[in-house]
């Protein structure tokens, strides 16, 4: 609390030494609160007439000079327009002397001018002064003061009328002009930052200062005390929070005080809820968000719109206990709070051309009312301008603290997925332990993905969070597949070693003198059986019964030989058809090539893999 309560002392003092208005000597309209003046002659008359010829253009604005007076017969020209009348008492209350502050042969006095004259003698017998006078019930009026049922509702609703605080007028400004109300947003705390609902909570102290012509008496209260006595007839703003979810306004958080020197006012709030905010994910964790507390003028009765009154001028700060906390500690969990603005903006609470429709009952009702408003103003009707009011919006800038995401999230993908590149120094036969590392992993980085989906709302596209966690995934499974790739390929690497060892023990023993056409007839079978199956008998490598007694028949058309050098070329013939021997049939052979794999896959992988994913980290998060 240290900067708001120096924020109200120091704002009053600056507009209290400041302002360069200085009050109002002048006092008129005063014969129009007094019995004689209005009713027995023209003094109020004349008055009327004076303010009205000061006004000059702007005197269509003022509803008592809309009065025929040409006539002279002041009484007659009132009575029949009850709304200059009211417009005449409020005016001579503000130029001249406010009812409240009356005593009680005053109060008497202006109960004649009302037309009450048969009162006169009740109230003095009673010794009702202005400020009782106000406070009068309607069984007051007839138990005590024995008026008529309908004189008393009379009486008490013109009261009531004429008590209600209008639109302020604001001291010295140009006739025509539109009001203005200053408006200050202290931003005390921001909490609870919804992803998922967007939307979060907020702590305000809004302070509004403004001039008004129409205050009449000093009011310094707090609380429930605003509500009563003289501060209860001044003017104060009513505001809406069109982005609120809930609004608590505590009554002993309200403040209010006049100047009646000065002619001017100042009240503060204090404002709590929970405010709807659209976001975007699109840089998450890296994202920064702007959350909006709109704060606009009630037009209930239509008469506060933007041509009416506007916020001006508008600002907003953040309080010091958000922005240099006592010991650095943290005033919100997971985003640092940066900055804050306030612009003033229209704001339309409800569209009715919308609502209206194209046609329909309340269409119909509309171009009705719009078209008697045009006769009787000769002005066109515009819903939309009158319905729109003044508005500020503040926004408050946070930016969510990255380096949590990057140690409890960022930091253990990036670990998880990288001892799924341990398989790659597992021997490539233990097929099932590498899959079981990375069946693992897998499941763990799972598990990220649902507390990143707890924690975010269902958009349709991927944030950069989202996305790496996928991408590290298909890393993780992409480990699982090189590691079935390569015991696949180390099995076949193994058996063509076992075919060329069997081929070798066949040169060996044609060498020795051996019978070469069995040796070549099991190899021959080994060899096929490798390639995926060979034919009996026939050019393929027959190699069965079928072999023939005259060996011209059964290993693939090989000849009878007799010496060793002979034997060896057809073992290589047999080889290089077989694909595991650099024969004719040219160097980099299917088999030659799969060797090359299964003995380099794993260190390219443990290159690969690596290098990739930290190129991709970069990129991202970079």
């Amino acid at each position: 609390m240290r900067r708001s309560g120096a924020v109200v002392v120091l704002s009053l003092t600056w507009w209290c030494i400041s302002s360069a208005e200085e009050p109002i000597a002048t006092q008129s309209l005063c014969a129009c609160q007094r019995e004689d003046g209005f009713l027995k002659n023209h003094t109020c008359l004349d008055e009327v007439v004076a303010e009205c010829e000061a006004a000059g253009q702007w005197a269509v604005d003022l509803a008592y000079c809309q009065v025929d007076t040409s006539m002279g017969d002041s009484a007659f020209a009132w009575t029949t327009n009850p709304i200059a009348f009211s417009a005449l008492i409020r005016a001579a209350a503000v130029k001249c002397k406010h009812p409240f502050t009356f005593d009680v042969a005053e109060t008497a006095t202006f109960v004649g001018s009302l037309g009450y004259g048969s009162l006169k003698s009740e109230f003095v017998a009673q010794k009702i002064t202005g400020a009782q006078m106000t406070e009068l019930t309607l069984d007051q009026l007839t138990g005590k003061l024995n008026i008529g049922m309908g004189d008393a509702m009379s009486f008490n609703d013109g009261k009531d009328d004429f008590l209600e605080p209008g639109p302020p007028v604001n001291v010295g400004r140009p006739l025509g002009a539109v009001p203005t109300v200053m408006l200050s947003v202290n931003v005390r705390s921001v909490s609870d930052i919804d992803e998922v609902k967007f939307e979060f909570e907020a702590i305000l102290e809004i302070v509004m200062h403004w001039s008004d012509e129409n205050i009449w008496a000093e009011c310094t209260a707090s609380g429930e005390k605003i509500e009563q006595g003289r501060c209860m007839y001044v003017w104060k703003p009513k505001l809406l929070f069109p982005n609120a979810r809930s609004i608590e306004i505590p009554t002993n958080r309200k403040y209010l005080w006049t100047d009646l020197k000065f002619k001017r006012a100042t009240y503060m709030i204090e404002v709590s809820g929970t405010f709807a905010a659209a976001m975007s994910f699109r840089d998450f964790p890296m994202d920064e968000h702007a959350l909006p507390i709109i704060v606009a003028v009630d037009n209930t009765n239509q008469d506060m719109g933007r041509n009416q009154l506007r916020w001006g001028p508008v600002s907003t700060q953040l309080d010091d206990n958000i922005i240099a906390p006592d010991g650095g500690k943290d005033t919100i969990s997971g985003w640092k709070i940066r900055s804050a603005s306030a612009k003033e903006h229209s704001y339309l609470p409800i569209d009715w051309n919308k609502l209206a429709g194209d046609s329909g009952p309340l269409r119909s009702y509309m171009n009705e009312f719009g078209t008697q408003y045009e006769a009787a103003t000769n002005a066109t009707f515009n819903i939309e301008s009158v319905s729109t009011v003044s508005a500020v919006t503040c926004e408050v800038i946070v930016r969510r603290t990255t380096v949590f995401f990057m140690l409890n999230y960022i930091m253990v993908v990036i670990l998880l997925t990288s001892l799924s590149w341990i398989t790659f120094i597992v021997d490539p036969s233990e097929l099932s332990d590498r899959c079981s590392i990375s069946l693992t992993l897998l499941l763990a980085l799972n598990v990220f993905q649902l507390i990143l989906s707890e924690l975010m709302p269902k958009t349709g596209y991927l944030t950069p969070m989202h996305e790496f966690v996928i991408v590290s995934t298909f890393f993780t499974v992409a480990a699982a597949v090189e590691s079935v790739a390569s015991n696949i390929l180390n099995k076949r690497m193994a058996m063509r070693a076992a075919v060329v060892e069997r081929l070798k023990g066949a040169v060996a023993e044609a060498a020795a003198g051996g019978g070469l056409r069995n040796s070549l007839k099991d190899t021959a079978s080994v060899a096929a059986w490798w390639r995926g199956g060979g034919s009996r008998g026939g050019r393929g490598g027959g190699g069965g019964e079928d072999g023939g007694e005259d060996g011209t028949r059964g290993t693939g058309g090989v000849r009878k030989v007799d010496d060793a050098k002979e034997s060896k070329a057809v073992i290589e013939h047999v080889l290089a058809s077989h694909g595991v021997w650099p024969g004719r049939e040219g160097f980099l052979t299917l088999g030659r090539l799969e060797t090359l794999m299964a003995e380099n896959i794993d260190r390219v992988a443990l290159i690969f893999f690596p290098i990739t994913y930290a190129v991709y980290t970069a990129s991202v998060f970079g």
